[in-house]
């Protein structure tokens, strides 16, 4: 319920004392005041010169609000139990919004495709504190009336090498209410639960034994759902005065075999410049980000303000813009991570320097962000197709750590084959074979193929038998057509169940370290 909790005296006294005034004009200015159900309401106050004003109840909640909350400006509340390396913090703003973070490494949660970075189990929050109510003069209860999460609760990824988990925001969850104490609050009046939560990481000495303070010397946040407890530290310098700029960071969740890093720039507000490349140069990835000089500016100058950041505005020519409204049944091609974005196409340079261009573009919060493949005329294992895949496998968040698509994975050599999975003693089944397409004449020759024998103007030959492959555990899949809903990036073992009810596997490319190791797979377009 809520309660005026400025002038609250005051407005009893004039309730009690059924007080009116007179001012010196003689007018009767009292106020009609009643007590609802403990809300104070005043009705139709006349000011000093005779006009009718009304006390709007919502400006006085909200200075009620903002004199509890704009308490805890400079604080940060943790809920920890020092076991383990979890954590949740949040901060609360003066109008009670509040943002955090609750994180859980395990090391030891692996599997296919995260045997070495483990499981990250973490989410983003924000929310709204409203509604405070005052239960004595060191504690309050308030709704909790938003909460939103950056990632769906109970979903997952797998992002260059660990598995991130999604999960909901552990202290704050199963309640609409929670109760605030002030430091000052005697700590024989808290729940035992709350101390259980808060005593061992702040009341401990130097023998690790827990000394209960007969008054809390902090603000503190207790769920009484589920019986958890926040304490709260001052921020840091840095953490009063962060670093405006960018806050978002667009980068493929999966690292490429053979690429390494070339240039790594971010800037001091959080615009960035990350160049990496094959050995040879012939298929370069520049993921950037830059200010947005022109909100209002069209789609094009943006995209090419873009193009022009990452270098490669060169002898710019045939530029295609494909956006949601261009194709709006292509949802992966004009999205990254559900945020709208437009799938680019253009060709810059020339001559022996002529290089095929796509990238991914979207804008945000006065940033334009750019992640793009340029492929040389002389590449021989970028096409269209994993060009395109490899751009469906973007993502965008607040994680900065990831911008670069190098890994230490090489990439020596690559063929057709059909593939099936035996995640039973993770290896991979594999026959390779050989394209040999209509165009081909000394291929064609070399297997007494007649164009009779190309229907759809290529042919597999030398199909014989399975031979067992060991893959990175991290190695990235992509698939062409849909499976089980998914069609782009998928784990290994989800390509094993797309395969498992074929006898002769999938049709897939694959890509092979120095070692026979399959770092790379993908599913070609056959007509």
């Amino acid at each position: 319920m809520k309660k005026l909790l400025i002038c609250a005296s005051f407005l009893l006294f004039l309730c009690g004392c059924e007080f009116a005034t007179q001012d010196i004009t003689g007018k009767d200015n009292s106020n009609d005041v009643a007590v609802i159900d403990d809300q104070v309401i005043t009705d139709n106050t006349n000011d000093n010169n005779g006009n009718n004003t009304e006390v709007n109840g919502n400006d006085n909640e909200n200075t009620a609000d903002k004199e509890l909350f704009e308490q805890f400006k400079d604080q940060k509340f943790l809920f920890m139990s020092g076991a383990g390396g979890w954590e949740t913090h949040l901060q609360i703003d003066e109008d009670g919004s509040f943002f955090g973070m609750y994180y859980d490494l395990d090391m030891g949660d692996t599997g296919i495709g995260y045997d070495e970075g483990g499981t990250f189990y973490n989410c983003r929050f924000h929310g709204k504190l409203s509604n405070p109510v005052k239960i004595d003069d060191y504690s309050y209860e308030v709704s909790v009336s938003e909460l939103e999460y950056e990632k769906e609760s109970g979903t997952s990824e797998i992002i260059k090498g660990t598995r991130y988990v999604y999960s909901d925001a552990y202290g704050l969850t199963g309640t609409d209410k929670l109760v605030i104490y002030l430091p000052g609050m005697p700590t024989k009046d808290l729940p035992k639960e709350y101390i259980d939560w808060v005593g061992y990481m702040t009341f401990s000495n130097e023998n690790f034994e827990v000394e209960v303070p007969e008054k809390l010397p902090y603000a503190g946040i207790y769920n009484p759902a589920n019986s958890e407890g926040f304490y709260s530290e001052e921020l840091t310098e840095e953490e009063k005065n962060p670093i405006s700029g960018n806050t978002l960071f667009m980068y493929n969740k999966n690292s490429f075999p053979g690429m390494v890093n070339k240039e790594y720039i971010v800037n001091d507000d959080n615009t960035y410049f990350v160049t990496d490349s094959d050995v040879y140069g012939t298929h370069p990835f520049y993921n950037g980000c830059l200010p947005d000089k022109n909100p209002d500016d069209t789609r094009e100058n943006k995209i090419k303000a873009a193009i022009d950041y990452i270098g490669l505005s060169s002898n710019l020519s045939d530029l295609t813009i494909i956006g949601e409204e261009e194709q709006p049944l292509e949802y992966e091609m004009t999205h990254v991570d559900g945020k709208p974005a437009y799938y680019v196409l253009w060709q810059s340079g020339s001559n022996e320097d002529t290089r095929q261009n796509c990238a991914k573009v979207l804008w945000e919060n006065g940033y334009i962000y750019i992640f793009a493949v340029s492929v040389s005329e002389y590449d021989i294992l970028f096409n269209s197709e994993l060009k395109n895949m490899y751009l469906n496998s973007l993502v965008i968040n607040s994680n900065q750590a990831f911008l670069s698509s190098g890994t230490d994975r090489d990439a020596q050599y690559w063929s057709y084959a059909y593939v099936k999975g035996d995640m039973a003693n993770l290896m991979l089944l594999v026959d390779e074979v050989v394209w040999v397409s209509s165009d081909d004449e000394e291929l064609m020759k070399t297997y007494g193929l007649t164009i009779d024998d190309m229907p759809n103007d290529y042919a597999i030959v030398e199909k014989d038998k399975f031979e067992e492959f060991d893959f990175a555990m991290d190695c990235p899949c992509y698939l062409l057509l849909p499976y089980n809903g998914i069609s782009g990036p998928v784990t290994v073992e989800q390509f094993a169940d797309y395969a498992k009810d074929s006898s002769d596997g999938k049709l897939m490319v694959i890509v092979k370290d120095h070692n026979n190791r399959i770092t790379l797979m993908y599913e070609p377009y056959t007509p």
